[in-house]
């Protein structure tokens, strides 16, 4: 069974593993556009 495991779930693995880094991505590109929404809405007001 661990051997079946091992060798049968490689790609759900890096499955798993590359959409966790697309959505870490993601929100950290949400975030730094959002601080530039603010900083560009706070020159604005000036």
């Amino acid at each position: 069974m661990v051997e079946n495991t091992k060798t049968g779930k490689p790609l759900c693995n890096l499955i798993s593993q590359i959409l966790t880094l697309v959505n870490t991505l993601y929100i950290y590109m949400t975030t730094i556009l959002a601080s530039l929404v603010k900083k560009t809405k706070l020159l604005h007001d000036l």
